[in-house]
């Protein structure tokens, strides 16, 4: 059982008929990325901040 599970199971508040009380909340994607946007930003500058100094070092310290 590694990583989350792309659904859970809540209790439903009077929203009519449901097996037990129990719904399946889904998995959403816009929520995921509401609340990590900005680490996802932030991995991506230093991911490529760090490609572009591999670059530079294969040019100029190529000597």
């Amino acid at each position: 059982m590694c990583g989350p599970v792309p659904y859970r199971t809540v209790y439903a508040r009077s929203r009519g008929p449901s097996v037990e009380g129990l719904r399946v909340k889904r998995f959403s994607l816009t929520r995921v990325l509401k609340r990590w946007w900005i680490v996802l930003i932030t991995v991506a500058v230093v991911a490529l901040a760090g490609f572009g100094v591999y670059r530079l070092h294969g040019i100029f310290g190529s000597n």
